[in-house]
């Protein structure tokens, strides 16, 4: 129902500036608490997207998937040598350029983990050297670590050539190695020592008759070079050499062998060994080495001939190579 003009206008107040300016009062105030709630709508919203935003990332990281074995961490540092190998550091790394020419390379790892990268070169001698452990490439991919007192080594592409003072050995990709970071100091030659008569080196088994286990034979061999009884190591190392000329680790036994009758003073005995070690494999990773000390060991029997000719024989093979100068020496004498 309409009301009545009349009683309208009756029961209303007049209009006048004073309630003008209330009632504009009553709509500003009104404004300012609508902008008010909407500013605080907007906060909340806000506030809730960044704590999502948050609880996302702590997930992630979280959940992040972790380095894969071998590779290096992202920031970890880098030592990048003239040849382009490089060698990225754990956090506890320490590895020193000790030299590096066109023809070798030496670094010192002196603590803690370190992954190698190293450029194909056949004419430079790469090595790594951990305490009394030698790593010597041509190039490859390993990691070293020194842990206390053991340094152990893992290939990842390639093959290195492992050795400390009594013994040499050859890893390949996937294979690990750990090794006494302070190895035994070479023994000294004894004054007369023969080869029990029970125990002679087997030239061919009977018939029928059954080899020693290879792994047997080097185990034993590794046990006596690291109890101090060079001539019990020889034995062993003979002794797989005669039973398994095809096993792979025969390259690696005489160049073992080579070693363990110089430390012990037969040096005929080791340059035979190193000879061997090379007809073998002529151009495996050892090949060079063996050359070396077997011109070396035939020099120390007084055995010149022999010493001018695997000296010239190094050279020839390898011009450039780790022991170039000392067999350019050799040649000449």
């Amino acid at each position: 129902m309409t009301p009545d003009p009349k009683l309208r206008a009756a029961l209303e107040p007049a209009w006048s500036e004073l309630r003008e300016q209330r009632l504009l009062g009553r709509i500003a105030e009104g404004r300012r608490q609508r902008a008010g709630r909407q500013r605080r709508t907007l906060l909340a919203v806000g506030a809730a997207a960044l704590c999502g935003v948050a609880a996302v990332a702590v997930v992630g990281l979280r959940h992040r998937a972790p380095v894969a074995a071998g590779r290096a961490a992202p920031g970890a540092p880098h030592l990048t040598l003239a040849d382009g190998s490089e060698a990225t550091l754990a956090s506890d790394g320490n590895v020193q350029v000790e030299e590096q020419t066109l023809t070798r390379v030496k670094l010192r790892q002196r603590a803690g983990s370190a992954r190698y990268v190293v450029k194909h070169d056949p004419g430079r001698d790469f090595v790594v050297r951990a305490e009394d452990v030698t790593i010597r490439v041509r190039g490859t991919i390993f990691s070293v670590e020194l842990r206390g007192d053991t340094v152990a080594v893992t290939v990842e592409r390639g093959r290195v050539e492992v050795s400390d003072r009594l013994r040499a050995r050859e890893l390949v990709a996937g294979e690990s190695l750990s090794l006494p970071a302070y190895g035994p100091a070479a023994p000294p030659a004894p004054a007369e020592e023969a080869p029990p008569a029970a125990a002679p080196v087997p030239a061919a088994a009977p018939h029928g008759a059954a080899h020693p286990a290879g792994a047997d034979l080097l185990a034993r061999a590794d046990a006596a070079r690291a109890a101090g009884r060079p001539g019990e190591a020889a034995r062993a190392l003979e002794a797989f050499v005669a039973t398994h000329p095809a096993d792979p680790r025969t390259v690696a036994a005489l160049f073992t062998l080579g070693r363990v009758e110089s430390a012990r003073g037969q040096w005929e005995a080791a340059a035979q060994a190193f000879d061997r070690c090379v007809s073998a494999r002529a151009q495996g990773p050892l090949a060079d080495d063996a050359l070396a000390e077997g011109a070396q060991a035939w020099q120390a029997a007084g055995v010149a001939a022999r010493a001018r000719a695997d000296a010239r024989a190094y050279l020839a093979a390898h011009p450039d190579g780790l022991h170039a100068a000392a067999m350019r020496r050799l040649a000449n004498e």
